[in-house]
């Protein structure tokens, strides 16, 4: 449970202080710039789509061939999908 100290304020069990010095007088405490974050996942260019299976729904193809800008691709058989998209699994 936290605790007030007498000399140190708010205390959390486990914290640690990482950084910074303690000045004395009136002069304000000086404390490190943060590190800039690193880039957060998902922010690069898009993953290529995966190839279904064969045995996979055709909903799936559909979905594949849309994704590799296939035309006509809501009219097409399954066939036809496996067929259409497989320049785009080379």
């Amino acid at each position: 449970m936290p605790k007030i100290t007498r000399h140190g304020g708010p205390t959390i069990a486990g914290a640690t202080v990482v950084g910074g010095t303690w000045t004395d007088g009136d002069e304000p405490d000086a404390w490190p710039e943060p590190e800039e974050p690193a880039p957060a996942a998902g922010t690069g260019p898009p993953a290529a789509p995966e190839r279904p299976a064969e045995a996979a729904p055709k909903t799936a193809w559909l979905e594949y061939a849309e994704s590799l800008g296939v035309e006509g691709a809501a009219e097409m058989t399954k066939k036809q999908l496996i067929d259409a998209t497989a320049q785009g699994a080379e």
